[in-house]
């Protein structure tokens, strides 16, 4: 399997970008995290959390980072429903 992907950058050049491995078992190798799974509680409380942050974020005046921080309290929401 090659170990490497080409990948255009907006310069039209070719960069040589690393790709995951699989080994016999289909595990991907020690160099890629594991994605922790967030607990119902985990999701709720990093919901209250970042509509706090985003809500600060507007009343300073820093709308872009305010709609960041609502799209993945979106994203939070999304999968909390689909978990239901």
């Amino acid at each position: 399997m090659n170990s490497t992907a080409k990948k255009g950058d907006s310069h039209g050049t070719d960069q040589m970008l690393p790709r995951p491995d699989l080994d016999n078992s289909g595990v991907v190798g020690d160099d890629w995290e594991v994605i922790h799974r967030m607990s119902d509680a985990e999701l709720r409380k990093a919901i209250r959390v970042l509509r706090e942050r985003a809500d600060d974020a507007r009343k300073r005046g820093q709308d872009s980072d305010a709609n960041e921080i609502e799209k993945t309290i979106r994203n939070y929401q999304e999968e909390m429903t689909q978990r239901l």
